[in-house]
């Protein structure tokens, strides 16, 4: 299993024990390799995840992944 399948498992997870959570996870999607740092993005509200339909991209990638000092 890798590690966003994990992730994903964990957050359907938490979904279903913590009906009350809400958020917003951002998967990198390595399928769309035209656009650069493009992410699929799925809200969790109410006990349920659902994949959006658009997808987004960041600007500030780098930020993100670097680890801070």
């Amino acid at each position: 299993m890798g590690e966003v399948e994990t992730i994903m498992n964990l957050t359907k997870y938490i979904c279903k024990i913590a009906s009350g959570s809400y958020g917003t996870l951002f998967v990198k999607d390595e399928d769309f390799e035209k656009i650069e740092n493009s992410f699929q993005v799925y809200r969790i509200a109410r006990g349920k995840m659902e994949k959006q339909k658009e997808w987004i991209v960041i600007d500030n990638f780098d930020i993100i992944t670097h680890p801070c000092n």
